[in-house]
């Protein structure tokens, strides 16, 4: 369930979801993705355009979906418990995932979006065991991941985005989100990185379809060729932009895949820059609606670390502790493989490296 996804944040009807990128139910051992291309240069022509996904690209959602389910429950008078949401997160997001793999073009639809998202949030509800409340703590839910308030930034993300527009590269987003993207997007304080920012659902059009990367070059006013796009979903935002024609880049947080890029180029410089600074957007429980972390903050990756073969670099926990429902919004289960052409990085600031 990938978005924002959104990626790829849900509530009434007129307000679908999104994230854009979705996560497995559970976390893949390294690939052994070949490592064919060097450092620090991986492209042989110019690039003027970097267009970035959002969800578990750019973006983590900033509260427990516990906490958000439990909140939600006691607005419409019911109680629900930590155990009671963690135990049925992965039926939820196997629904979603059935949903998606059915038919992704919910995806470019407002209205659908929407209902995807209150059907699945109304089926953890019910598993849960608050049957007679669902459908309200769904409508809660979805509500809930309209602000931006109830996202953070990745560490890497403004490091990456002040680096580029420095270079003079022109930015752009491409993410299966819903009309929430752009607002968030500016909320955050992010607007002026970005010269277009586009959501599917606002275009009509969704990853992996062609049309909607042939939009966003067309606004940012270059060729495919000159362009990368940079997401974390091998299905739409590996297999859409290769179709397009753009170089696609792979950015893997859970260290599901070997990186292409290795540390000591301009990436790594930019690490060291910012070495020990804690992630940017770090919510409050005022901001994101009083609803606190307290004693359900527990994170993906520690939910998955049983089932995990040890990382490549071990991440802390504010870059691996996306809410793997949340995250998984963002799209379905990747369908397109890794190989020997395929760019793979661990760490936003790599895309330095490969410009």
């Amino acid at each position: 369930m990938s978005r924002k996804p959104a990626p790829d944040r849900p509530v009434a009807p007129s307000h679908p979801t999104a994230l854009d990128r979705p996560v497995a139910p559970s976390r893949k051992p390294v690939s052994d993705c070949p490592v064919t291309l060097s450092h620090p240069t991986a492209l042989d022509r110019p690039i003027k355009a970097v267009f970035f996904d959002v969800g578990q690209t750019l973006l983590a959602p900033g509260i427990p979906e516990e906490e958000v389910f439990i909140k939600a429950a006691a607005l419409t008078g019911a109680t629900l418990g930590c155990d009671d949401v963690t135990r049925n997160l992965r039926q939820a997001y196997e629904l979603y995932e059935e949903l998606y793999a059915g038919d992704d073009s919910f995806w470019a639809d407002e209205e659908r979006s929407t209902a995807i998202w209150l059907t699945v949030y109304a089926h953890l509800a019910r598993l849960s065991g608050v049957p007679d409340q669902a459908e309200a703590i769904a409508r809660i839910v979805h509500e809930t991941y309209f602000h931006a308030g109830a996202w953070k930034l990745f560490d890497d993300v403004l490091p990456t985005l002040d680096a580029l527009k420095a270079r003079g590269v022109r930015m752009g987003l491409i993410s299966n989100w819903d009309s929430s993207l752009e607002p968030i997007i500016m909320d955050l304080g992010l607007g002026h990185y970005f010269a277009t920012i586009i959501a599917s659902t606002v275009v009509r059009m969704h990853k992996p379809q062609r049309q909607i990367f042939d939009l966003a070059l067309e606004r940012i006013g270059c060729a495919a060729s000159e362009a990368i796009h940079v997401g974390d979903h091998l299905q739409a935002d590996v297999g859409g932009a290769r179709q397009a024609g753009l170089t696609p880049v792979l950015i893997d947080r859970d260290h599901l895949h070997r990186p292409t890029i290795v540390a000591g180029g301009a990436g790594a410089a930019e690490r060291a820059a910012v070495d020990g600074v804690t992630a940017t957007g770090q919510i409050t429980a005022d901001e994101a609606g009083a609803i606190g972390q307290g004693d359900c903050g527990v994170t993906a990756a520690e939910r998955v670390a049983a089932d995990e073969a040890p990382p490549v670099r071990q991440v802390t926990a504010d870059e691996a502790g996306v809410s793997a429902f949340l995250a998984a919004r963002a799209g379905a289960a990747n369908q397109v493989t890794c190989d020997d052409q395929l760019i793979v990085i661990h760490d936003l600031r790599d895309v330095l490296d490969i410009l």
